[in-house]
């Protein structure tokens, strides 16, 4: 693989590349079709200019709401929210993308039945 610049994709949660390479490519997509692609194009974008570029048109707690409202399900915990969201990243900053779990383990313990929910107890 390394002879023809292949790298080689995969979950380095079960397994390690098989060569080493400048790359890593490694559960970059999250959930849902769409991302196979949108993410795919971030990852070029880094490729060529060294910098991730933005995951939504928003920052901080807005970003938040656009990246949660992809697949969220409600009625949920906090540890529900933190274990089914908290891989997801958003644009904390103009430049800075974070996990949601940054901002979601500062929720209070309890039950949330919407984004707007979450989104309240966070402010």
């Amino acid at each position: 693989m390394s002879d023809l610049g292949i790298i080689h994709c995969t979950d380095i949660s079960r397994e390690m590349p098989a060569v080493d390479s400048d790359i890593m490519y490694t559960r970059l997509f999250g959930h849902g079709e769409h991302n196979l692609y949108s993410d795919s194009a971030r990852l070029k974008v880094y490729e060529r200019s060294g910098t991730f570029p933005k995951v939504t048109k928003a920052a901080g707690l807005a970003s938040l709401k656009i990246v949660l409202e992809e697949d969220i399900v409600f009625l949920a915990t906090k540890s529900e929210l933190i274990e089914d969201q908290g891989w997801n990243v958003f644009d904390l900053t103009e430049k800075e993308h974070v996990h949601a779990r940054l901002l979601l383990e500062n929720l209070p313990n309890g039950k949330y039945s919407s984004v707007e929910e979450v989104l309240e107890d966070l402010q």
